[in-house]
């Protein structure tokens, strides 16, 4: 048989479609959002199945199939938030505070410094600090996700913000601690989380260097500390909400040193739905 003839031959090839509608939970119609997006490639997808040790060749339908496939499975395993899955909540370890005793009050403010602390100003309770461990790279910094950057943003009288979110102070529904993936699928530290009310999901404050890669970035651990930072110990460098602590009333649980400082993150993770003031 000629080759034209054996290609004549063959049962055509019909790659299997990724569900659109009917799915079990928000966060599979979210991880199906950037499937879709144009700016995730087919290259992107096979960096994806390759950190899970899965095939890489196919066209991109049977691509994006696998892969779906691979995060159904891990959403079904506690992989349930952050970009592309890559962070699952941990209970509470008796380290610092619990993060569940902010549910219910209402954020007005954070403030930053560069020694890894940043505070989150309450206004209906004790101001409550985020801390994070040494890091073997020193311009690791505590940053958020692009949610939660605007969310908290709100409380600035920033402009361009979700009408839904367009409240100050804002009511905390949700706190938790996680667990967030790198780039090649290892665990690679402890983030905070927050929802806010208005909020869609969880968000999370993480430790992470400067890097071009979003999941190359996450280098060490963050939680809430059982410290008290009173707001009037902070006071303003130049520039944005760069801040520095003063006196500290009250010693540190530990004795860590590390860098952290809050910075734009916008360009983070993907665009978040819903009308714009």
């Amino acid at each position: 048989m000629s080759y034209a003839a054996t290609l004549l031959a063959r049962t055509p090839h019909n790659p299997r479609q990724i569900p659109t509608s009917n799915l079990p939970s928000q966060q599979l119609n979210d991880v199906v959002a950037v499937l879709f997006d144009p700016s995730f490639f087919v290259s992107d997808a096979q960096h994806e199945l390759s950190k899970r040790k899965l095939e890489v060749s196919g066209c991109k339908d049977d691509l994006l199939w696998r892969l779906f496939e691979a995060l159904k499975a891990e959403h079904a395993e506690g992989w349930t938030l952050g970009y592309l899955l890559n962070t699952r909540i941990l209970p509470f370890h008796d380290k610092g505070l619990d993060p569940q005793s902010l549910s219910g009050h209402h954020v007005e403010g954070y403030k930053s410094d560069g020694d890894g602390i940043m505070i989150l100003e309450l206004s209906d309770g004790e101001d409550v600090t985020i801390r994070s461990n040494t890091s073997s790279d020193d311009c690791a910094k505590i940053k958020m996700d692009h949610d939660l950057f605007w969310a908290l943003h709100t409380v600035d009288g920033m402009k361009a913000v979700p009408c839904d979110l367009a409240k100050k102070p804002l009511l905390i529904t949700e706190a938790v601690m996680g667990v967030r993936k790198d780039r090649w699928g290892r665990e690679a530290g402890t983030v905070f989380g927050l929802k806010l009310e208005g909020m869609r999901a969880i968000s999370f404050f993480f430790l992470a260097r400067e890097a071009p890669i979003r999941e190359d970035r996450i280098c060490g651990d963050v939680w809430l500390a059982d410290n008290v930072v009173l707001r009037e110990d902070v006071r303003m460098l130049h520039g944005g909400n760069e801040m520095v602590v003063g006196e500290v009333r009250e010693a540190w649980v530990t004795e860590d040193k590390s860098t952290g400082l809050e910075e734009d993150t916008r360009w983070l993770h993907g665009r978040r739905d819903g009308a714009w003031c």
